[in-house]
């Protein structure tokens, strides 16, 4: 996704045929063909970007998970779509013994949400956070990783990066910024005009987009956690979320620790799988 805001309209194939080491033009088909699929690429010879994949481009999360952040914004339940991307996307198990004791992470998942394993570690995380906030809790952060067999520096990295995950929503114009600054219906055609510029140079939808951004400041950036929030208004909704995950992966998902590299099993390499 991210060439494709570099390409300066050339295809996909022969912009990465120009790197030192071009990825197999077998996969970068495969690639422009989920994109596709996806929504995010207009089907076609020049390869365009759509308005989906303009809004996503940037995004550092998978495409899928990307378009299902999209969704969650539009539909009000931001908070536990982040969460759920979150953990797809991390290297970390959220628990410290997800290999050898499998029952006991089935048993805690079940307490939080005994339909759906992305909701019940949606919830876990909102609960963590919460015994994080409160000062007069009865039971501590730590008890609460202990209780449940949580990793505290798994959760703690979680938090970290939903922040920069939300922040994709607030600079892509998808969530309100400090100053209010909505989607404005002529981003598209304002690109297009001033996309060459007095000096004949062009203007990528990237450089455009980072030239639209204001500072976000921590305080507005933070709402997107807040269950109070218009972003979330329906974030209680459970139908509606996985609804929303499904609209962006398309089927049932599952996150594996390996993937294969060059016909090698490569470890530690989160990879999202349909089944």
């Amino acid at each position: 996704m991210l060439c494709m805001t570099y390409s300066r309209d050339m295809r996909a194939a022969d912009f990465l045929s120009e790197m030192p080491e071009p990825p197999p033009n077998d996969s970068v088909v495969q690639a422009v063909r989920e994109l596709v699929a996806l929504g995010a690429l207009e089907e076609g010879p020049e390869e365009r970007l759509t308005p989906l994949g303009r809004r996503i481009a940037l995004f550092t999360t998978h495409p899928k998970l990307s378009k299902a952040l999209v969704h969650a914004a539009i539909f009000r339940c931001v908070s536990p779509m982040v969460t759920i991307a979150t953990v797809l996307s991390v290297e970390r198990e959220p628990f410290q013994s997800a290999l050898v004791d499998k029952a006991s992470v089935r048993g805690a998942k079940s307490h939080f949400c005994p339909t759906s394993d992305h909701l019940a570690l949606s919830f876990m995380h909102e609960k963590w956070e919460e015994t994080m906030n409160a000062r007069n809790s009865s039971i501590s952060s730590e008890n609460f990783c202990s209780s449940y067999g949580l990793s505290r520096d798994s959760m703690a990295l979680i938090q970290s990066l939903r922040r920069i995950y939300a922040e994709h929503l607030y600079q892509s114009r998808l969530l309100p910024t400090t100053e209010d600054i909505g989607l404005e219906d002529d981003d598209d055609h304002d690109w297009r005009k001033r996309r060459g510029n007095a000096n004949g140079s062009s203007m990528t939808w990237s450089s455009w987009r980072r030239s639209r951004t204001n500072g976000i400041t921590a305080e507005g950036l933070d709402s997107f956690a807040d269950r109070s929030a218009r972003c979330n208004q329906l974030a209680m909704e459970n139908e509606l979320v996985l609804g929303v995950l499904l609209s962006g992966v398309g089927s049932i998902l599952r996150r594996r620790q390996w993937d294969m590299r060059k016909g090698k099993v490569k470890k530690n390499a989160p990879t999202l799988v349909t089944e």
